[in-house]
């Protein structure tokens, strides 16, 4: 993924609205070494609005799999 395939948030009221894209602007714009590209890896919640201190189930059960693909990412580069 490139910085251009980022989505650009057009509203900015709070330090907690700031997308991935505009942090990225923001860090070339303080000069500060970024990387070209990126890679994200995410596991998708189905209850957004609900919030506990545990992970659920299915969160936890998809963590060993992410972390899998994690390492294979920084084994190929």
């Amino acid at each position: 993924m490139d910085k251009d395939s980022l989505a650009f948030s057009q509203r900015l009221t709070s330090i907690h609205d700031l997308d991935l894209f505009t942090a990225w602007e923001l860090g070339e714009k303080l000069g500060i070494k970024l990387p070209k590209e990126m890679v994200i890896f995410a596991i998708e919640v189905e209850d957004v609005l609900t919030f506990g201190e545990k992970l659920t189930p299915k969160v936890e059960a998809a963590i060993p799999k992410v972390c899998e693909l994690v390492l294979q990412e920084l084994n190929e580069k």
